[in-house]
């Protein structure tokens, strides 16, 4: 396969490579140069193909915790579709994307990108409004610190109940209260906290 010509990228790290066949890839610029690619030679497509896609997974991977933390758990997942994605995308030829993915995971954990600690204060404050039972469970899931959890769950409750209740009739009647009682131990939420905080609400509403 022969490289027939580079474009520049709105990227400052990016180049378009483009083949005699018609095909093209994006391409670190980096690469370009330690590698010592040069137009009009003969390349190793499949070593081009596999560095493009390392690139591009990468950045990818960058991108995914800047928009919020992520720990292993959830981006490797992400990372195997992606790849698919681009594999399909560039028609990059049969490439091991798993040892790909395992050199980015690797780069990011040498770089203190994937920390679960700020994974798990970044699911405390996503579930805010949520059960510390709830909490609990994504924390076993996910094998994090639950030492980093605190118990909100009364004025959660009080929050919600409150925003319940004010729709309701008063005096709440013995059914009623029931059902609330139901659909916020499915949240969650113990049956002593619940009962305690509906009296408390009931009565300053």
């Amino acid at each position: 396969m022969q490289l027939r010509q580079t474009k520049k990228s709105r990227s400052s790290d990016k180049i378009w490579l483009t083949f005699d066949d018609g095909s093209f890839m994006p391409f670190k610029i980096d690469d370009f140069v330690i590698h010592k690619i040069k137009i009009g030679t003969e390349v190793d497509y499949n070593f081009l193909c596999q560095l493009s896609l390392k690139f591009l997974l990468n950045n990818y991977a960058l991108r995914q915790i800047a928009i919020s933390p992520k720990i292993n758990q959830i981006l490797i997942p992400k990372l195997k579709n992606q790849a698919r994605y681009y594999q399909k995308k560039y028609s990059f030829p049969d490439i091991n994307s798993s040892q790909i993915i395992d050199e980015t995971i690797n780069y990011l954990e040498n770089n203190n990108w994937l920390n679960q600690d700020n994974y798990a204060k970044f699911l405390i404050k996503k579930h805010s409004k949520k059960s510390r039972r709830y909490l609990e469970q994504l924390f076993n899931f996910y094998h994090l610190d639950k030492t980093l959890l605190i118990n909100n769950d009364k004025n959660n409750l009080k929050n919600l109940l409150l925003k319940k209740i004010n729709k309701l009739s008063k005096p709440l009647d013995f059914k009623t209260k029931n059902k609330l009682i139901q659909s916020l131990v499915q949240k969650g939420f113990a049956y002593f906290d619940i009962k305690s905080t509906i009296d408390e609400v009931a009565n300053i509403r």
